[in-house]
């Protein structure tokens, strides 16, 4: 389908070679990535299985990555447009610099924010968790809210390094995963400290390598006073639409569904979290590879080239619509035996394998659809239709809350992935007409 893609369009054949390699070398680097997350889940299964660290760990480390998920999205759909434009111009080190600094800033604000909120939903009881996980999570609250500074930072770096094209970005996202498996295993203390103190030091070491991968002298600094006073208004301008639009989406999926499945009592969360990891992994594979590829290439266009590139976009939604098919068919004959194999030792049960199994292969059916509506949404965030996203958000809470209302009491923990499904499905047809209807 891609070498179909490239032949009707002969004129663009260096663009389209150009992403395919971005896209393949790119794939390879988040699977690397999400081999690190796997692995991180397997030291984490063998040590804890679906005990209450384990729950209180999800529900705690969702909490903590929402506004880190809303900051990285925000950038990468505000900031990496603008600095294709601007290239290595002053006025792009500038904005870096600013950008870096705000991400800081207001990582710090939240990481308070969400230490004391946080503390007091637990003890008010308003989480719904029960007596033994809420204890586990009150532990963790500390230090999982000092790494939130440092997830902005880094969010800041990759950003920029997606924009330069630097594929390296993909693979610096495995670096906490391989900090906490090093915690989970080497630590000989009992509790969830291995797990808290891991997730910080991971996210201390991410931005560590971020800053000496950040070379060619390319680190943000000071430039001339006004010379990024464009690119700066540019970037206000959209980011709040942005990240309002960005809460509301990340919250239906990180918080939400944690939230709504307490009620289902012990390990349902934990459940929940292994098969959300191992989902993650099929979708990040596709979608981040083909996000950070497209991109900055449907950046570069000209407006004088709305049609074709609204077309090309089109060819390659479909063509990752049947990748995500392929993706969802094979995971889902291979399911039992991958999850298996990759977690069913010390605490982790057979009975355990069964619970996560079932979750997953509800949860593959959305990839078809997730990834044909990810190469849409650069399409839109290239041509900064940032009203798409606001739209588009609202609805897809909506839907997913309502999904879950119906789903979840119907099917028990299946009808989260359920839910998820009819999400994706509802983003894909929702971005397609916002297309017909715009000027992208």
């Amino acid at each position: 389908m891609i070498g179909r893609v490239i032949e009707r369009f002969p004129g663009l054949q260096s663009h389209h070679g150009r992403a395919i390699s971005n896209i393949a070398a790119i794939a390879i680097f988040v699977f690397a990535a999400k081999l690190a997350g796997a692995g991180k889940e397997v030291a984490v299964a063998a040590r804890y299985g679906t005990a209450p660290e384990v729950d209180a760990y999800n529900l705690i480390f969702n909490l903590m990555n929402w506004p880190i998920s809303v900051w990285v999205e925000v950038l990468i759909a505000v900031m990496v447009p603008l600095l294709v434009g601007a290239r290595n111009t002053p006025a792009a080190s500038a904005l870096r610099w600013r950008v870096l600094k705000l991400g800081i800033g207001v990582g710090a604000a939240l990481a308070l924010i969400f230490a004391s909120s946080v503390w007091l939903a637990i003890g008010r009881g308003w989480l719904g968790a029960a007596p033994d996980v809420a204890a586990v999570a009150r532990e963790m609250i500390a230090p999982l809210a000092l790494g939130i500074p440092f997830g902005f930072a880094v969010a800041s770096f990759n950003a920029d390094l997606i924009a330069q094209q630097r594929r390296v970005s993909s693979l610096i996202d495995g670096v906490p995963s391989l900090v906490l498996i090093g915690s989970v295993l080497l630590s000989s203390g009992s509790g969830a400290g291995p797990l808290s103190w891991g997730t910080f030091l991971g996210f201390a070491a991410q931005l560590a390598v971020s800053v000496l991968v950040y070379s060619r002298g390319l680190l943000p600094r000071v430039a001339i006073s006004g010379a990024d006073d464009e690119l700066w208004g540019a970037f206000c301008k959209s980011v709040a639409i942005v990240a309002v639009g960005q809460m509301i989406t990340t919250a239906g999926t990180l918080v939400l569904d944690q939230l709504m499945v307490v009620q289902l009592g012990p390990s349902a969360n934990a459940v929940l979290g292994y098969s959300g990891r191992l989902t993650m992994l099929v979708l990040s594979i596709g979608a981040l590879a083909a996000a950070r590829a497209t991109l900055p290439l449907f950046s570069a266009f000209g407006d004088d080239q709305r049609d074709l590139r609204r077309r090309v976009a089109y060819q390659w939604s479909g063509a990752m619509f049947g990748l995500g098919a392929i993706a969802a068919i094979a995971g889902w004959l291979m399911a039992p035996y991958v999850i298996s194999a990759i977690f069913q030792r010390g605490a982790f049960t057979a009975s355990d394998t069964e619970q996560v199994t079932e979750v997953f292969r509800y949860s593959l059916l959305q990839v078809p659809f997730y990834f044909a509506n990810i190469v849409l949404v650069q399409l839109l965030i290239s041509s900064r239709k940032y009203s798409f996203f606001l739209w588009t958000c609202v609805i897809q809470f909506g839907v997913k809350y309502l999904a879950n209302s119906l789903l979840i009491p119907a099917f028990g923990l299946p009808g989260v992935p359920l839910s998820a499904c009819i999400r994706a499905a509802e983003a894909l047809v929702f971005s397609f007409v916002f297309l017909r209807l715009s000027k992208a």
